[in-house]
């Protein structure tokens, strides 16, 4: 494992890992939604189903999300 060797102190050390990880989690919680969207969106574009799939899949991106950081919050 990468050692993060400008941390000295070992209570620094666990801080920054424990802000990589919800920095982590935010990312991946606001990328399933913006995929889901952006998914959706360029979806009812092709078929011309105007908000059909847009909803569709950003409700599914939405669950993701969530599901992701639930997952990543039980293993904090």
């Amino acid at each position: 494992m990468w050692k993060l060797i400008f941390l000295k102190n070992k209570k620094e050390r666990k801080t920054f890992l424990k802000l990589l990880k919800i920095s982590s989690t935010i990312t991946s919680f606001a990328f399933a939604i913006i995929i889901g969207f952006t998914g959706g969106y360029y979806l009812d574009e092709y078929l011309n189903t105007s908000p059909l799939f847009t909803l569709i899949l950003g409700l599914i991106g939405i669950i993701a999300g969530i599901k992701v950081f639930l997952e990543d919050l039980k293993n904090f």
